[in-house]
């Protein structure tokens, strides 16, 4: 298979055994900038987690971050990667990875994906995914720190997935951006009725019984609720 895994049927296989169409839909997106307006449980931090792994696959020395709101949780995101790389194993493609532990897995070609810190991606080159967004502490700080490498290096990738959380914070300013402000974005919205209708095993109604209304909309509906 190679590197540009991306480019061969195996990676197809993958998509077609384990991913919903509104994953696939995610993963084949290759806008420099990216943002996920999302459900609940869903299966999108899956989603990020085998774009990373093709990211870094297709382009040697590429380091993909996995960055979340505390880094306990991004190092949670890099060791639920074992699945994705047993999952190419099974159709045939085993990857060429060189090093895993609980702070790095690197491949053949010199490409890494590791978990850091919210602050730590401040001037980082590569893929910088920030998984959901919206719950970040100091996120105008943060955002200020990688939106300028972004501006000045064409090669660098801004991944964001997030629950909606509040009407307001960089997740929300940066989704609600009519003019442009800040960049161009692959825009994508999978609330938990879209999910389901794509595949995914719920009954959002039965779901929806169980919660107040507001839980409901923010949580499961990409509503951005102020106080």
């Amino acid at each position: 298979c190679g590197y540009a895994v991306v480019a061969t049927s195996k990676a197809s296989q993958v998509f077609e055994k384990f991913l919903r169409p509104y994953q696939r839909a995610w993963v084949e997106d290759q806008s420099p900038r990216k943002i996920c307006l999302k459900s609940r449980r869903i299966g999108m931090s899956e989603a990020i987690l085998v774009e990373a792994l093709l990211l870094a696959l297709r382009t040697p020395y590429h380091d993909v971050y996995l960055c979340s709101t505390s880094y306990t949780n991004a190092k949670e995101l890099l060791r639920r990667l074992e699945r994705w790389v047993d999952a190419f194993s099974m159709v045939g493609c085993p990857l060429p990875v060189v090093r895993h532990t609980a702070t790095v897995l690197e491949f053949k070609n010199h490409s890494r994906i590791l978990p850091l810190p919210a602050k730590a991606v401040r001037s980082r080159t590569g893929t910088v995914i920030l998984d959901e967004f919206a719950f970040w502490q100091h996120d105008r700080s943060i955002w200020a720190g990688i939106a300028p490498v972004a501006d000045t290096d064409p090669s660098m990738r801004i991944v964001i997935i997030s629950t909606p959380f509040g009407a307001s914070g960089m997740f929300h300013e940066i989704w609600n951006d009519p003019d442009g402000e800040h960049g161009e974005w692959g825009r994508h919205e999978i609330d938990i009725y879209e999910a389901a209708s794509q595949g995914f095993p719920v009954n959002p109604d039965a779901i929806k019984a169980k919660y107040p209304s507001d839980i409901w909309l923010q949580e499961f509906c990409c509503q951005f609720l102020s106080d």
